[in-house]
């Protein structure tokens, strides 16, 4: 769980990139919520093989990710 000076640093942001005023329960669970997901989408791999797949878009073709 996210401190309190951080929620309401991010409630004071949140209001002013959306112009919405939230309360402080509910900053603390939406600035909770974003960090658990950024966590999760910014934790290394642990799959020792990642760096050999590939995937994505190569000669103007999708492609899937696949070991080389």
């Amino acid at each position: 769980m996210l401190p309190v000076e951080a929620v309401i640093e991010w409630k004071e942001l949140y209001k002013k990139e959306t112009g919405t005023e939230l309360s402080i329960e509910e900053a603390t669970t939406r600035a909770n919520r974003m960090f658990r997901f950024l966590k999760t989408i910014t934790k290394p791999s642990s799959s020792k093989n990642f760096k050999d797949l590939k995937g994505g878009v190569q000669n103007g073709k999708k492609t899937s990710c696949k070991e080389i």
